[in-house]
Formats: C-alpha cells, sequence, structure tokens
C-alpha cells in the first residue's frame, strides 16, 4: 500500500483516511450503528401527532365543501348543508341589472315627471332630460322580458342587456341560485318590482306608485313591472331572485351545474345558425366538444392497451440500450457540445464585425471577404509597425480600418454598427476565454465524461435499481392521495366568524376595490361580498344596508400549517430514503471487484442500512429541507396576506424573502444528497456527513463543475433518445396492433410514458454520477488500489499516484 499524503492544511477539511471504522475497500463502511436516534423519535412523535390532528377533524370538516356549487349568498347546493334537496345551481335573471334601468327611465319619462318633486327631478333624473323615453317605449321594452321572441330580436331599444350580454356578464345579469332540478317550469310566484331598498330613488318609486293611482297610463306602465317568479319548492329564495330567464332552459352539466341553452319554438323561430351561436355563447358547445373529444381519446386508448404495455416494455429496453450508449458516445458527445458552443460564439462574434463593416449594396459573404482581408491586412501593418518605429494604423470614427464610399453602410446608423462592434469583440473574447478554460480543464472533462461512463455502466448492469425510484414514485403518489384527502377535512373546515356577520351599506365597504381591502376580503383566503335585497337592515327611514359577506370554501389554521409541514417531511423523507439506497448500491458496486461487478447484491444491502441504521440521519437532513421549505411556503402565504390588504410594500418584501428561500432551498438539496452519499458510504451521523461532504466538494470543486457542467448535455440527450424513441417505436407498434386507429392520442400517450421512463433513468444516471465521483475521490484519498475499479476510471488513479510535487505546481494547478 502506498503511504498516505500528508493532510492538507487550511480551510478545505481532512481528507478521508483509511481507518478500521472507515475502510472502503469493500464497498460502504460495514461495521455500522444507528444515528440521529433523537430524530427517529421526533419523527414518530410528529407522525403521531399528525393522524391525531385528521382524526379529529372528520367531524368537522366536509371535503364535498371544496367542489359543491354555491348560490349567489355561499349557500352549498347540498341536503346536507341545510338546502334540503337543492343540490343543482340553477341561474335566474337579474332584476336589479336588467329592469332598474327601465323603472329608473319611466319615473324620468314626461309623463313620471309630472310626479315627481322639484328636488326629486334633480336627485332622481338629474338636470339633463336627454334619457328620458315615451311610455310606449318603455313598456315595449318592458315586455319583452316576458316574451322571448322579442327579447331576442332586440325589441327593447338598446334599454335591457343582450342575449350575449347576459352570458358574457353573468355575474351581473344572472342570479345563481340552488334548485332542485334544472328544468324548472313551476312559475307559480309573482314579483312586483321594487327597486331596491339601498338605491337614492326607492322611496321616490314607491310614492308615485301611490300618486299615479288615477292616472291609467301610468298605472298600465307599472303593471309591466310585474313578473312570474318560479314556486318555492323549485327555488327556496324571494321571488326577487326567482324570475325565469326568457328563451332559456337549462341542462345539467358537469358538477350539478346548470347550462343554459336555446330549444323549442324559439329555437325554430331565431334558426339554427343564431341558435348555435348563442349556445356556444353560453358554453353548452364548448362543453359538448371538450366531451366528445374526451369520449373519443379514452377510447382509443381503451383499445389499444395491448400496445400500450408493449411500448412500456419497450421503452425500457431502450433506456438500457441509451445507458450502453453512453458508455461509448460520452465523449464524442461531450467534445462536440464544446466545440459547437465555441464556434458559436466565435462564428457570432466574427458575423456582428462583418455585418458592422458591410457595404451597402454587398452581399455578406462578399463583406466577409472582404473583412478577412483588412484584418490580414492590418495585422502585417501591426508587425511592421513592431519592427519599424511609426505611427500606429489609424483607424476612421466607426472603428474600422476602411470605410464604405459614401459612407454608405448596410447598416445605416452608426450607434448601432458600433454597438455590432462591441457585441463581436465581446462574444470573441467569451470564445477566447471559452478555449482556454477547456483546455485548462481538459483533463477534468475528461474525468467527467469517464464519470459518466461508468454511471451508465452501473445502471447497465443493475437495471433492478430502477425499482427503487419506481417503488419510490408510486409510494409517494399513494402518500399524496391520503394526504390530499386527509387535509380536504381540515380545508374544509371554516369556523364561525372567519368573516363579519353584519351588513354594509356599500359595495366598497364590503368588498373594497383596488386599493381599499373591504370587511369581507381583508384575509387570505378570502370570502365575497353579495347583495340580498331581499333582507336589508335598516331600511325604513335610514341607510339600508343589504351588502353581506360570504365565507371562503376553504381556510388554513394552525392545524393545516402542521399538516402541510408534514407533508413536506414526509416527502423529503421519502426522497431522501431514494437517494440514500441508490448510493449505497452504486457504493457496492463500484468498490466490488470487476469479475463480479454483475453479480454482485447491491440493492439489498443498501436497503437495509437506509431502514435500520442511516433513518433518523435521513430524517434529520429531510427535517431540515421542510423547515427551509415550510418557511418559504409562509412567506407566500404572508403575500397573500398583504396583496388582499392592498400592501404592496409587503407583498414584495415577503415575496423577496421567499425567492432567496427557494435560492436557500435548492443549495440545501444539493447539499443533502452529498450528505446523503455520505452517510450510504460511511454511515455517519448526518452532520458529520454534511460536513464531509462539504469539505470534499470544496477540494475537489472544479471537478464537481466539470460534471455539473457536462451533466444537463448527456441528461438531455439521453432524455431526446429515449422519449422520441419510444414515441417512433410505438407508432410503429400502434401499426402491427390496431392499424385503423387514430395515432394521435396514442402516440401522445406513447411520449408521455417515454419521457417517465427517460425521467426514471435519468434520475438514477445522475446520482449515480455523483456518487461514484465521490467514491473515485474517496479511494484516491484513502490509496484504495485494487481490481475494483472501473476500466474508465483506472488510468486517472495511475496519473494521481505518478504525479509528483513539481507536476502539481504546473499552470492552471489552481484549478485542480
Amino acid at each position: 500500500m502506498l503511504p498516505a499524503k500528508p493532510q492538507p492544511k487550511g480551510g478545505l477539511g481532512e481528507k478521508f483516511q483509511k481507518t478500521e471504522s472507515g475502510d472502503l475497500s469493500g464497498g460502504p463502511v460495514k461495521q455500522r450503528q444507528c444515528r440521529d436516534l433523537l430524530c427517529v423519535i421526533l419523527f414518530l412523535g410528529h407522525a403521531g401527532f399528525f393522524w391525531f390532528t385528521i382524526a379529529s377533524s372528520f367531524s368537522k370538516g366536509n371535503p364535498a365543501r371544496l367542489y359543491l356549487p354555491r348560490d349567489f349568498r355561499g349557500d352549498y347546493c347540498d341536503a346536507a348543508s341545510g338546502n334540503t334537496s337543492m343540490s343543482t345551481l340553477s341561474f335566474t335573471m337579474s332584476m336589479t341589472s336588467t329592469v332598474d334601468t327601465l323603472a329608473l327611465k319611466l319615473l324620468c319619462s314626461a309623463q313620471g315627471r309630472q310626479f315627481l318633486l322639484a328636488d326629486e327631478v334633480s336627485t332622481v333624473c338629474g338636470s339633463s332630460s336627454s334619457g328620458s323615453l315615451s311610455l310606449s317605449s318603455l313598456s315595449q321594452a318592458t315586455a319583452s322580458l316576458s316574451d322571448p321572441l322579442q327579447f331576442f330580436a332586440g325589441q327593447s331599444s338598446g334599454l335591457l342587456p343582450t342575449p350575449g350580454m347576459l352570458m358574457n356578464e353573468a355575474s351581473k345579469s344572472l342570479n345563481a341560485v340552488c334548485s332542485s332540478t334544472c328544468s324548472s317550469v313551476k312559475a307559480h310566484r309573482t314579483f312586483i318590482y321594487s327597486p331596491p331598498p339601498n338605491a337614492k330613488w326607492a322611496p321616490v318609486w314607491q310614492r308615485v306608485v301611490d300618486a299615479t293611482s288615477a292616472d291609467s297610463a301610468m298605472q298600465a306602465a307599472f303593471k309591466q313591472f310585474s313578473y312570474k317568479a318560479l314556486s318555492y319548492e323549485d327555488c327556496p329564495y324571494s321571488p326577487r331572485y326567482c324570475v325565469p330567464v326568457p328563451g332559456f332552459d337549462f341542462v345539467e352539466g358537469p358538477n350539478n351545474v346548470c347550462i343554459p341553452q336555446v330549444t323549442g319554438a324559439l329555437a325554430s323561430a331565431l334558426g339554427d345558425q343564431i341558435t348555435a351561436g348563442l349556445n356556444q355563447l353560453s358554453s353548452l358547445g364548448v362543453s359538448q366538444d371538450i366531451s366528445s373529444g374526451l369520449d373519443s381519446a379514452v377510447t382509443s386508448i381503451s383499445t389499444t392497451l395491448d400496445a400500450l404495455v408493449v411500448v412500456a416494455f419497450s421503452g425500457l429496453v431502450l433506456g438500457l440500450i441509451s445507458m450502453m450508449l453512453i458508455r461509448f458516445f460520452t465523449a464524442p458527445v461531450v467534445w462536440f457540445f464544446i466545440l459547437a458552443i465555441f464556434l458559436l460564439l466565435l462564428g457570432s462574434g466574427l458575423a456582428a464585425l462583418v455585418r458592422a463593416s458591410q457595404c451597402l449594396g454587398t452581399d455578406f459573404f462578399a463583406a466577409g471577404r472582404a473583412f478577412a482581408e483588412r484584418e490580414a491586412v492590418g495585422l502585417q501593418g501591426s508587425l511592421e509597425n513592431a519592427t519599424h518605429v511609426s505611427s500606429p494604423l489609424q483607424l476612421n470614427s466607426n472603428g474600422s480600418s476602411s470605410s464604405c464610399e459614401g459612407d454608405a453602410y448596410a447598416v445605416r446608423d452608426s450607434f448601432l454598427r458600433q454597438a455590432l462592434q462591441v457585441c463581436g469583440y465581446v462574444l470573441l473574447s467569451f470564445a477566447g476565454l471559452w478555449a482556454l478554460l477547456i483546455l485548462c480543464l481538459c483533463r477534468r472533462i475528461r474525468l467527467a465524461i469517464a464519470v459518466n461512463e461508468v454511471a451508465a455502466q452501473f445502471v447497465a448492469n443493475k437495471p433492478q435499481i430502477l425499482l427503487v425510484p419506481l417503488v419510490q414514485t408510486l409510494l409517494g403518489m399513494g402518500w399524496l392521495v391520503l394526504w390530499g384527502f386527509c387535509a380536504a377535512f381540515l380545508l374544509s373546515y371554516v369556523p364561525e366568524g372567519s368573516v363579519p356577520s353584519g351588513a354594509f351599506a356599500t359595495q366598497l365597504e364590503a368588498a373594497g376595490n383596488s386599493s381599499t381591502p373591504g370587511a369581507c376580503t381583508s384575509r387570505w383566503p378570502a370570502g365575497f361580498a353579495y347583495e340580498d335585497l331581499a333582507d336589508c337592515q335598516g331600511a325604513n327611514g335610514t341607510v339600508a344596508k343589504c351588502w353581506y359577506c360570504a365565507p371562503p370554501r376553504f381556510a388554513m389554521d394552525e392545524r393545516f400549517a402542521f399538516a402541510f409541514f408534514s407533508f413536506l417531511w414526509h416527502n423529503a423523507l421519502s426522497i431522501a430514503m431514494g437517494q440514500c439506497i441508490i448510493a449505497g448500491a452504486v457504493g457496492s458496486w463500484f468498490f466490488a471487484e470487476r469479475k463480479s461487478k454483475s453479480s454482485h447484491p447491491v440493492v439489498c444491502p443498501a436497503v437495509r442500512n437506509a431502514l435500520i441504521y442511516s433513518f433518523g440521519s435521513l430524517a434529520f437532513g429531510s427535517l431540515i429541507l421542510a423547515s427551509v421549505q415550510f418557511a418559504k411556503w409562509v412567506m407566500r402565504y404572508l403575500a397573500e396576506q398583504a396583496k388582499v390588504q392592498k400592501n404592496t410594500v409587503a407583498v414584495m418584501v415577503f415575496r423577496a424573502i421567499a425567492c432567496c428561500l427557494w435560492c436557500f432551498e435548492k443549495c440545501l438539496k444539493f447539499m443533502n444528497e452529498n450528505a446523503y452519499i455520505q452517510v450510504a458510504l460511511m454511515g455517519t451521523s448526518f452532520c458529520t456527513s454534511a460536513k464531509n461532504a462539504f469539505f470534499l466538494i470544496l477540494r475537489n470543486a472544479v471537478r464537481f463543475g466539470a460534471l455539473a457542467m457536462l451533466g444537463p448535455m448527456i441528461s438531455l440527450v439521453a432524455m431526446t433518445f429515449i422519449t422520441c424513441a419510444t414515441a417512433i417505436a410505438g407508432f410503429c407498434i400502434l401499426q402491427v396492433f390496431s392499424p385503423n386507429t387514430n395515432p394521435l392520442v396514442p402516440v401522445a400517450c406513447y411520449v408521455v410514458v417515454g419521457y417517465t421512463i427517460a425521467k426514471l433513468f435519468i434520475n438514477v444516471f445522475a446520482l449515480a454520477c455523483d456518487t461514484s465521483l465521490q467514491c473515485f475521490i474517496t479511494a484516491e484519498e484513502m490509496h484504495h488500489r485494487g481490481d475494483f475499479m472501473p476500466s474508465s476510471l483506472q488510468r486517472f488513479i495511475a496519473d494521481h499516484d505518478l504525479k509528483d510535487k513539481s507536476q502539481s505546481s504546473r499552470c492552471c494547478r489552481c484549478l485542480r
């Protein structure tokens, strides 16, 4: 065995040394003990409290509230919510948005003004009389509300919303009400119009109605303001909110929401084209198209399931083939990308300089030849000036050694030409720096290529390792579904008092505006404000308060915050477990003798070590990561709170903090991954592993940097190959199994399958690269030599052993 090198002095930490408890010559350390037991106890305790919290929420929450339709008052259309058998959300006409204008026009008409007091004319109608209409026009517009043909034919003189406006501005023109069915036709009640109690002209209307009892024309006009309303059995609200929309029928839609449709005699009268347009406007046509498309897609997938199974298996085979190809084509691909980047920088810089000097009427290639000749002459002149003392080469005002005749450049603006020249020289400088960097890092790049080849060899030799992320994904999806179901009980519990229970006089007080928060929307998650004109407070002689607050669909309290933190911790622990198992498997394979690498068991020992000995360390690392992630989401939550409070400065501050925490999270994920590799190899505690990993990276920063630079290149090529090859193979397989099936949807599924398989391989491959590099550096520092070293890395160990002090002081030693 070679003598151990003296340890470096300074802040880079001590190199790994071969000891009895830290010997990796036979793979990951065998003599282990359970680490970070306190974190095991903490995790189990937090898991128990999580399930206690969930169990206590089952009696309070109702997940159906997260998706059930709600009426305009925020009540749920569900029997369990108090609306007995009213499980369907239907729509009626908003009398405020449709009739208020007509009623005001009637008061301000020539006949109506005769019954107004002097101060009422200016208060109700204003100083202008241009808005007044005749009684016949008003009667015709009012009658159109009861005659769908007139309503759709535009007989309302522009006083009523058009059918298109009803659909486009449904929140204003329609009332959302809970009903027993979409086909409510029992109009047994009567609604006699009265203005909103909070309208300033409401008392004037009632007084004029009483004062015009002897005027037959006005009484006839007032009688037009009487409308049929749905029965209380079909619409359990005040008659004001149960007037049906003229000309529209409603059909059952998704999620028990009624969809308007033009049918019957009105559809025949309007014609197919207009009816189709109105149905499309009411989103029925869109829903039918989506439903038909989904049915077709599901049918095409279900009839080609046999081909899908074969395609999935073919994707796995193609993934293994890609790993084998990486072993042989990594070097050509990497050097191709490096050369391509250099040529791109060089070509872009030269193109910018040529374009800046191109004369008008000269093609680009001729300008390029002229530019090359001028640069050659300039270089020759510079050499002559270097050998003969003379004045330097003079440049014109545009920075070129010669100018176009009459200053006729292709780029006429001199500033743009100078900008092109600056960009060209900057790009050429980058090309030179890139070439210099590649020359200095050439050996490190070759090492990174070898590490990628070793990682690909591991995945190809041990394909069963793919079961680890596959099982991890399935467990993660199961945990996500289970947690989502449990969290729905927490979210759906909205306690009493989450919004004010009193009434408000104006919409501004209740809902606020873009600069002022309202009483109903001052907290997030926010409720909403609604106006209930049938239940106004203080309507007699005082300011009518008709605006109320509806609670939000969900609420977030401290119980949900704990459940969300538990979700983050479980998720981080699951990822850490998979990373530790894969790293342990790679370490066992890496240090196994070459002749037994294919048969050496690696997965089971790695699983045992991770679950039994390293669970506490993994729980510790995942706890730190989950805490940072939770803090990031807390900042985003506070940003939403500040947003509803209209505090722009606080929003920016919280978002900036969340962004910083996101960056810190990315760094922490990188350090945790490398710490888990040390946990898998050495069996040390998390803190010790994190410290060793940090100094290992610090001592070999350039090596890790080169590997990080090449990783995306290899991953992109491999993922593109697996995804595209799987899709092409799937198309060919589909033509064999189901030649008459439309291939669009199945091939799209094959692309998703190929991408998923590629992601599976690349995740394992990337972690294998990082682990292989750590194993190589550890073997290098511990002076482990033997038949275990993969052939791709053997020459680097030999170079390391032959290197002497004089060689280590060469140029670019700082980049080692």
